[in-house]
């Protein structure tokens, strides 16, 4: 009896890790850690260098050299720490009463890193990036390894699928959204890369708990 009820709690557990898998980590509307990330559509530097600009999301972190890596994974430890953002940076609750809409429902659609191949600084850049995630932008903030910092005018085109921005910070970083649910183009909540291995798994759990109980009310049943 011990043993079966032990083998019940087990699966159990699996079963729960495997619901907790499709969950995003506090503070990001979906995961970062598999995102392909922003695609670097177009840049120039203030004092005109013909460096190139390199664009890393957090997935391909470990190309990065190591204090940039240590950076971003520490923006990403900030953000996960502080689901409310106007914690990380104040000014996003003005911004967000702005757009009428409670700070609540900020949250982080990706996070990457941006510097210069020479590691120098060209003064304010402008870049354009295309990405997915920007139906319901709201704000981008950067990281530089100390503080965070709103990057103002940061704008999205009318199809939303390009961000331009101005910045004398090269840094991490990231694109804030509203979480608002109803529309069919909302960000997508949850790391859906492996979406059906965590399918698999819960039907797995969900089946070994079924064949078990089956087991254990069929020996109940002999003994009686």
């Amino acid at each position: 009896m011990k043993k079966t009820l032990s083998i019940i709690l087990a699966l159990a557990m699996l079963f729960c890790i495997s619901i907790t898998a499709f969950a995003a980590p506090g503070g990001f509307v979906n995961s970062p850690t598999n995102n392909s990330g922003p695609v670097l559509e177009d840049y120039s530097f203030e004092d005109g260098s013909d460096a190139t600009l390199i664009v890393t999301p957090y997935n391909d972190r470990g190309t990065l050299p190591e204090n940039r890596a240590n950076q971003i994974k520490n923006a990403y430890d900030q953000i996960v720490a502080n689901p409310d953002l106007t914690k990380l940076n104040g000014e996003l609750t003005n911004i967000a009463e702005d757009l009428d809409i409670p700070s609540s429902r900020l949250a982080v659609g990706d996070l990457f890193d941006v510097r210069t191949s020479d590691d120098k600084d060209h003064g304010i850049v402008t870049v354009t990036l295309a990405e997915d995630i920007l139906s319901k932008f709201v704000s981008l903030m950067v990281f530089d390894g100390t503080d965070w910092s709103i990057v103002d005018g940061a704008t999205v085109n009318d199809a939303k699928t390009e961000l331009s921005f101005k910045s004398g910070i090269y840094g991490s970083f990231a694109i804030v959204v509203d979480t608002e649910g109803g529309s069919g183009d909302n960000p997508p909540t949850g790391d859906t890369s492996n979406i059906w291995l965590y399918a698999i798994l819960m039907a797995a759990s969900a089946l070994a708990l079924i064949v078990v109980a089956v087991v254990l009310v069929r020996s109940k049943k002999k003994k009686a």
